[in-house]
């Protein structure tokens, strides 16, 4: 019996592997540069498809191309991964102030 909230594609996981092999290497095809990276202002090739709504909160949204984006591997195993585990991140804006809404320093 699935989960409520279980993607229907988990149930083979090997049809699940195919589809986001495939998916995995479209996007890439068409989102060269990393995200993060790219914000700074520098080009580095993304290499990693990170899911910006996590698929443990969205399942449903595993394969839809808005909730992904491409992320260098350094990125995506430091930056995005301490995102999540904060719940905001600690990107800046050029007057240095942090840019997520998110942040403490941007709760009042």
């Amino acid at each position: 019996m699935r989960r409520p909230n279980q993607a229907p594609e988990r149930l083979g996981s090997s049809a699940h592997y195919k589809r986001w092999k495939a998916t995995r290497s479209a996007f890439l095809q068409a989102n060269l540069w990393c995200k993060f990276c790219e914000s700074f202002g520098v080009s580095k090739r993304a290499t990693e498809v990170d899911h910006i709504i996590s698929r443990a909160l969205r399942p449903d949204l595993t394969f839809t191309w808005s909730n992904l984006q491409g992320l260098c591997a350094p990125c995506h195993n430091s930056h995005k991964q301490r995102e999540e585990n904060q719940g905001f991140s600690d990107a800046t804006a050029s007057d240095g102030w942090p840019s997520d809404p998110r942040h403490p320093a941007n709760r009042r």
